[in-house]
């Protein structure tokens, strides 16, 4: 694998960055998932790939990290729900979901938005980050899925005015309903796609 310099670093494009955090997502994804599929340590070989064509693209300019690593996901035969997860990812780290996107990855993009800031510095860091109207929305998102019990914790957070001390208490209690791998996510997530297909873009 290609050895990235710090100069190299400081020179990423924004794309390759969006990149670094579909990267971090489908890490996440293949390894909460991995009691449930086989062949994770070839799906964790991809990603090693992928980290590898980044390192290589982000010399080119912006736009040929995400542009490469799309069609690197679209033959690298990963089943459409880790495609659908990876892209909503990439849809909340940007902000928002292009126009025309089906509702259920609008929703996934909201709830992965906050759920990657939690995974960066823990929920006061997502509090801090992440604007009041993106976590009211990341609330909808869990009751969308059926994730009550989280959503209710967040909107906790909220009720105390955001409050960095208070997102801070509720850490332990994160973690009890996700685990250290986010299982719930996935699990709830397949769920959804399975009951409502079409909301993910599958029929």
């Amino acid at each position: 694998m290609a050895v990235v310099s710090d100069t190299q670093i400081v020179r990423l494009s924004e794309g390759t960055c969006v990149c670094l955090m579909r990267l971090v997502s489908s890490a996440i994804w293949l390894y909460s998932e991995r009691r449930r599929q086989t062949g994770c340590l070839l799906d964790t070989l991809r990603l090693c790939f992928d980290l590898h064509l980044m390192t290589q693209t982000a010399r080119r300019g912006p736009g040929c990290a995400v542009d490469e690593v799309e069609e690197v996901w679209t033959h690298a035969e990963l089943d459409d729900l880790t495609i659908i997860w990876n892209r909503a990812a990439d849809y909340g780290a940007d902000g928002e979901a292009p126009d025309g996107t089906p509702p259920g990855i609008v929703q996934l993009s909201y709830l992965l938005r906050v759920y990657n800031s939690v995974m960066g510095g823990g929920l006061g860091f997502a509090v801090e980050v992440n604007e009041p109207f993106r976590l009211r929305r990341a609330v909808d998102a869990m009751r969308y899925f059926g994730l009550a019990q989280l959503a209710e914790l967040l909107a906790d957070v909220i009720e105390h005015d955001l409050d960095g001390d208070h997102a801070d208490s509720r850490d332990d209690d994160l973690e009890t309903l996700l685990g250290p791998r986010g299982e719930p996510l996935a699990t709830a997530f397949r769920a959804r796609a399975a009951d409502s297909p079409a909301d993910f873009g599958l029929e």
